[in-house]
């Protein structure tokens, strides 16, 4: 028996130690579970950051950017099979500037592998330095902000003590310093710097210079006009008043914390009531004359002479005429008015002097305060003409309504009719005050409307009427042929 068993091991013996690389196990007469091939990962993942695809475990290649301040990162990985063998690539890794390629290999219980890879873009360190905007609360900077612009400069008023500066990054891995509240610890300039420190360290400063305005004051006698009027250079003033005034007030204005000594109410005695006022260390002195009893105070508040240098002002003046009017040509940018009180005893005379000129009309006021405080103001009206040819030429009978507009006018004149049937009908321009070309048209010997200088006008004449809508509101010249007239724009 021994025998015939050990002749059917030996014969069988190939066929057992196949069995045996099947997974059969001779010692225990049973069949094994075929090794795992699985080498997927349940989830795959960065710490702090989220690739791209989301996780599939069939899907193998990933891809996550890291801005330059980030030099590693830790992958994470799970196996999906607990029997399969080993995970490698998993862990801190350090990034270069660019691509990372990281690859993460799961090996089955069957040894055969799978790779997952993850390729990590870490960015360039970032050079942008600029802002993307840069106010100072309740003003206006000036230039208005331009990130390629780094001066600015505001005015604020003297009781501004503070001022607050707001900054926005263009790039928000930078760093900005310097805005917030800032206090104006000097009168004039407080220049402060608002500084980008880029990511790669580089920066770029901003500076704004907010100018606090000088500190002003002034003191004035309630109901009555000082003379002269209050100047911060000028340190005696006189007031004159009737008998019957026995007291006056006097008040002080000022933009600071500026302390006044002597105002208030003040008894006057008749005769000359000297008063002081002190102001920041300045003693200002104002007389005031209470007159004798019986006494009657003039009440003559005219001129005796009004003038422009080197111009004649219309009509010619006289003391009971009280409006005059002057032209005078383009380049006049200033002129001096001249005036002289008819009355001795006058309080003074207010608004002579050097004037500056806007194109059109500038209209002055020359006030004359008599002994009793009465005035009378006396006005030139001072016309400075347009930088044009066209302001020199006929304003004849050129006529346009509505007038004023705020968008359509109509045109009628005789330059329409000046031509015969079929020739071509004169231009129409429009000057702005400065003498710009604002807009002109061509009309064909049809009527037909042609636009000279292109996207000034896209609106077509409708007989003599041109839409004019688009325009800012001011004064404008309508030139036709060889008239002109003024039109007001609203």
């Amino acid at each position: 028996m021994r025998l015939l068993l050990s002749a059917m091991v030996l014969h069988l013996l190939p066929f057992l130690t196949a069995l045996q690389l099947l997974g059969w196990n001779s010692a225990f007469g049973q069949i094994l579970v075929l090794a795992s091939s699985n080498a997927t990962l349940s989830s795959l993942s960065v710490s702090d950051y989220s690739i791209s695809p989301a996780f599939n475990a069939n899907t193998t290649n990933y891809t996550l950017i890291v801005p330059y301040s980030d030099s590693s990162i830790t992958i994470n990985a799970t196996k999906a099979e607990s029997k399969a063998k080993e995970v490698t690539g998993t862990g801190e890794k350090k990034l270069n500037v660019g691509s990372n390629p990281f690859s993460i290999v799961v090996t089955a219980e069957d040894n055969s592998t799978k790779t997952y890879t993850i390729t990590v873009t870490r960015e360039a360190v970032s050079n942008n330095a600029n802002l993307a905007s840069l106010s100072v609360t309740g003003y206006s900077i000036s230039p208005a902000f331009n990130a390629n612009t780094t001066n600015y400069t505001l005015t604020v008023p003297y009781s501004d003590s503070s001022i607050t500066i707001n900054a926005t990054k263009a790039d928000n891995k930078a760093q900005v310093t310097g805005t917030g509240a800032k206090n104006l610890n000097v009168v004039g300039s407080n220049p402060f710097g608002i500084v980008v420190t880029a990511e790669d360290n580089s920066t770029k400063t901003y500076t704004i210079t907010a100018i606090r305005e000088e500190p002003t004051f002034s003191f004035l006698v309630v109901g009555y006009n000082i003379s002269p009027a209050f100047n911060l250079s000028i340190t005696t003033y006189t007031l004159t008043v009737p008998n019957n005034v026995n007291s006056i007030t006097i008040e002080s204005t000022t933009n600071g914390n500026i302390s006044f000594v002597g105002v208030g109410t003040k008894y006057l005695s008749v005769g000359e009531n000297p008063f002081y006022v002190q102001v920041n260390n300045v003693e200002y002195l104002l007389i005031v004359t209470r007159q004798a009893e019986g006494v009657t105070l003039s009440n003559n508040a005219n001129l005796s002479s009004l003038s422009v240098s080197g111009y004649n002002i219309s009509p010619a003046f006289g003391v009971n005429i009280i409006n005059y009017t002057l032209t005078v040509p383009n380049n006049i940018g200033t002129i001096t008015i001249n005036a002289a009180a008819a009355d001795s005893k006058a309080q003074g005379v207010i608004g002579a002097g050097a004037k500056t000129l806007n194109v059109g009309s500038n209209p002055f006021s020359i006030v004359v305060t008599a002994e009793d405080n009465s005035t009378k103001t006396y006005t030139i009206t001072v016309t400075r003409e347009v930088a044009t040819a066209v302001a020199t030429q006929s304003v004849e009978p050129l006529q346009i309504y509505p007038n004023p507009t705020s968008d359509q006018i109509t045109i009628t004149s005789d330059q329409w009719n000046a031509v015969g049937a079929g020739s071509a009908r004169p231009s129409i321009e429009i000057y702005n005050v400065n003498g710009a070309l604002v807009g002109a048209y061509r009309i064909r010997p049809d009527g037909e409307m042609r636009v000279s200088q292109k996207g000034v006008f896209n609106t077509p004449l409708q007989g003599n009427t041109i839409n004019i809508a688009h325009l800012p509101a001011g004064i404008y010249l309508v030139k036709v042929g060889n008239r002109v007239a003024k039109v007001v724009k609203q």
